[in-house]
């Protein structure tokens, strides 16, 4: 049974998961912060960034990443590649060109069969 219309602890978003649904209801309400009024999230992110400008450093990589994302970790691999495998690779692009030959000149291709 769903919560009656106006119910303020009734269900959130069904899409949404339950606990994000539930963090962002209780960040969006009022506080007093600095003599004014704000909403908790907003104390929070006034919060993490007082801590940054402090030098905490957890703090400067959290305010960063929000802002600029998180770096991009490369990752090096090798892949060995069988010479039976570059000849087939190569015949199939061969093949792949000369269709796209004979399309272009306006011919019919007929699709192979194996």
């Amino acid at each position: 049974m769903a919560a009656p219309v106006g119910n303020q602890y009734g269900k959130g978003p069904k899409r949404q998961k339950v606990i994000t649904w539930a963090l962002e209801r209780e960040l969006s309400k009022q506080v007093e912060s600095r003599a004014e009024q704000c909403t908790k999230a907003e104390a929070i992110v006034e919060k993490l960034v007082d801590m940054a400008l402090g030098g905490d450093m957890a703090a400067i990589k959290e305010v960063v990443d929000r802002i600029e994302g998180k770096a991009v970790q490369s990752i090096e691999s090798t892949v060995t590649v069988s010479e039976e495998l570059l000849a087939l690779m190569a015949a199939a692009r061969q093949r792949a060109i000369g269709r796209n030959a004979a399309l272009l000149e306006g011919e019919a291709v007929q699709d192979e069969q194996k």
